[in-house]
C-alpha cells in the first residue's frame, strides 16, 4: 500500500470523527465542555458514557440503574466504585460543574464531589454544604435543595493562583482526611465539566436543558426561569411558581 494512500485513509477517518463530534450538541448548546458524562441503557444494563471521549476519566463498572423521566440513570455506590476526572493545572483553574443526581437514602449528609491537588484535598461539596479546605470556609446550601428529589448540583470557581501539580475531581468519594459525611449512594444521570466559568446566561441554558430533560425544578438555583439554547425565557418562574413543585 502506498504511503500517500495510507495518509489519505488516516485523514478520512479523522475527518469523519471530527464531523461526528461536531454534530453532538452539548446541553443548552453551550459549546466546548471539557467532559460530558451521561447514563446510557444498553439492553438490560446501564452504563456511564464518556460522550466526548475525554482523556483521563475513570468510569464506574456498575451496571444497575433506572429510567428517570424517560432517561437512564445509573446506580452509583462510591463505596464500591469510582468516577473521577484528572485535570492539568490550566484545566483546573476555571471550573463550572453540573451533576444531576438523586440520593437513595436521604437521612445522612453525603459527598457529591471532592477536588484534590497534589494528592491533597482542596475543596468538597456534600448534599448539605460546600467547603474550601485551604481557607477553612464553608457555605451551607439553602433549604430549596430537597434530598428526597432529583437535584442539579451546580458549582463554579476561578482560581488563577493554583500551583503546578496534578488535579482531579472525584465524584461521591470520601477524602483522605476521612471527613464525617458518608460516601455517595444513589443515582447519577449526567455530569458536565467546563474548564471556564460560564456566564450567568450560559449557566442558565445548561441548567434549563438538564431540568427539562429530567423533570427537575429550577427553584434550587438562584435564577429560576427556564430558557432555551438561544437564551429566550420559555418558562417564567414568578408567573408559574405554583406549578414548580
Amino acid at each position: 500500500m502506498k504511503l500517500s494512500f495510507k495518509i489519505y485513509i488516516v485523514l478520512t477517518v479523522l475527518f469523519a470523527q471530527n464531523l461526528l463530534l461536531s454534530q453532538i450538541k452539548p446541553p443548552g448548546n453551550v459549546l466546548n465542555p471539557h467532559a460530558w458524562i451521561k447514563a446510557k441503557k444498553i439492553g438490560s444494563f446501564y452504563v456511564l458514557e464518556n460522550v466526548l471521549h475525554t482523556a483521563e476519566i475513570e468510569l464506574p463498572s456498575a451496571t444497575e440503574g433506572i429510567m428517570f423521566n424517560g432517561n437512564p440513570s445509573i446506580f452509583f455506590d462510591a463505596q464500591k466504585d469510582s468516577l473521577s476526572i484528572k485535570l492539568t493545572k490550566e484545566q483546573a483553574k476555571g471550573q463550572t460543574l453540573f451533576i444531576v443526581y438523586k440520593l437513595k437514602a436521604t437521612d445522612k449528609e453525603q459527598f457529591i464531589w471532592n477536588s484534590t491537588a497534589n494528592n491533597k484535598t482542596i475543596s468538597i461539596a456534600t448534599t448539605d454544604r460546600l467547603a474550601n479546605l485551604d481557607t477553612y470556609k464553608y457555605k451551607t446550601y439553602s433549604n430549596s435543595v430537597e434530598k428526597n428529589k432529583a437535584n442539579i448540583h451546580f458549582y463554579h470557581h476561578n482560581k488563577s493562583n493554583l500551583k503546578t501539580g496534578d488535579y482531579s475531581i472525584s465524584i461521591g468519594k470520601n477524602t483522605k482526611e476521612q471527613l464525617p459525611p458518608q460516601v455517595f449512594k444513589g443515582f447519577i444521570s449526567e455530569v458536565l465539566v467546563y474548564n471556564r466559568v460560564l456566564s450567568i446566561a450560559d449557566s442558565q441554558k445548561v441548567a434549563s436543558y438538564l431540568a427539562i430533560k429530567y423533570g427537575i425544578t429550577l427553584s434550587q438555583l438562584d435564577t429560576k426561569n427556564y430558557v432555551n439554547s438561544s437564551g429566550a425565557v420559555i418558562w417564567e418562574y414568578e408567573k408559574h411558581k405554583k406549578f414548580s413543585d
